[in-house]
């Protein structure tokens, strides 16, 4: 599936202790992203 108007939003302090620094390493290094997504619903809605 591909949507160009999904956002994923990372924050970065919890990436590195200084977040500038932690999102400009991310940002270099990661290429792809993959997600999965485990669903479920109840029938008869």
């Amino acid at each position: 599936m591909w949507n160009s108007k999904w956002k994923l939003v990372i924050p970065g302090p919890g990436l590195l202790n200084d977040p500038d620094e932690g999102l400009d390493r991310f940002i270099q290094t990661v290429k792809d992203i993959k997600i999965h997504l485990q669903t479920y619903s109840y029938s008869g809605n």
